[in-house]
């Protein structure tokens, strides 16, 4: 316990600064950059991600002042949504190939 006095002492420290709309949008860029999707659909999934983020943190905020309880929103956080929303993504698109590919099969 010697190591870890924060677990007796219930400190935390939060060290944790909010990332600014345009850093969002640039790691969301660069994360979404090697998807084969038109360009115009790639905006659309930076300014969902960015603006669910967005949407998160200010329910986080309404959650605080509801019951009292702090939720960490972290930078970790927003690129694990990424990573979740791309493997998403690429389960779907394998689906609805293998559909295609089954539909053609029989109708073509």
């Amino acid at each position: 316990m010697r190591k870890f006095p924060a677990l007796i002492h219930c400190c935390i420290l939060d060290w944790f600064m909010p990332w600014s709309l345009k850093a969002l949008e640039r790691c969301c860029k660069k994360s979404f950059s090697h998807l084969q999707y038109e360009e115009d659909i790639k905006t659309k999934l930076v300014k969902l991600v960015c603006q669910a983020h967005s949407e998160v943190e200010t329910l986080r905020d309404d959650f605080l002042d509801e019951f009292g309880r702090k939720v960490y929103i972290t930078p970790m956080s927003f690129l694990d949504m990424i990573s979740i929303l791309m493997s998403l993504l690429q389960s779907k698109k394998s689906e609805n190939q293998k559909k295609n590919r089954n539909f053609r099969g029989r109708y073509v």
